[in-house]
């Protein structure tokens, strides 16, 4: 018998003898005798509910969640606001403004429940804002911290917070507003993401052209 011929009965002999195996419990996906047999199928992936908002018809969006994910945070009709989960119950708290402020956004939360966003003036732009778990909103940076400044994530501890002000910037409690370096002069930047203790800032960066590069 020739070589082809003998890989030929070897693949015919394999097919015949797993069709003649049984399906082991379990192993059958939707349609096959493992599921005709009243076995239950795989478990959904995911399943989704609508948080509370000030309207059935309002508009907003959840931007981020607390490591235990009991807390989340976002927009909703231009107010910042907390999803708390109290007694397996999502409870929604209207974020305090600042004075002057007309319209806010929770883009962060870390893991003792503060949030972080920015919050808009008429005429100046944006500034960024701690809101602690308990308290009235704190402003970040300085009065000198110039231009329209937007949040986009906080730290897991030490409330290091993250975002852009005329390029990818770091804000601490007390301290001015803090630009990070750009890979070329004259570059875009900005900054997404802040790993737990705040020592690792994550965003993009213009290397040439409009294109940007992922950074760290």
């Amino acid at each position: 018998m020739s070589t082809r011929n003998a890989v030929l009965v070897g693949c015919v002999w394999a097919v015949a003898a797993f069709a003649l195996q049984p399906l082991s419990a379990g192993s059958g996906a939707p349609g096959t005798a493992g599921a005709q047999k009243g076995k239950p199928g795989p478990p959904e992936f995911a399943t989704f509910s609508t948080l509370p908002s000030f309207s059935a018809g309002s508009n907003g969006v959840a931007w981020a969640v607390d490591a235990a994910g009991t807390i989340i945070v976002g927009q909703a009709d231009g107010h910042a606001v907390k999803w708390t989960l109290r007694n397996g119950s999502r409870v929604m708290t209207d974020l305090t403004l600042p004075p002057g402020a007309v319209e806010a956004t929770a883009a962060g939360v870390d893991n003792q429940g503060v949030a972080a966003g920015h919050v808009y003036y008429p005429g100046s732009g944006a500034r960024p804002v701690l809101w602690p778990a308990t308290g009235g909103p704190t402003i970040l940076g300085c009065p000198s911290d110039l231009g329209s400044k937007t949040v986009t994530g906080i730290s897991a501890v030490g409330q290091v917070v993250v975002g852009n002000a005329g390029g990818a910037a770091v804000w601490r409690p007390g301290s001015c507003s803090e630009i990070l370096p750009r890979l070329v002069a004259g570059g875009a930047t900005g900054a997404s993401a802040v790993n737990g203790d705040g020592t690792i800032v994550g965003g993009g960066a213009q290397l040439t052209g409009p294109d940007g590069v992922p950074v760290r």
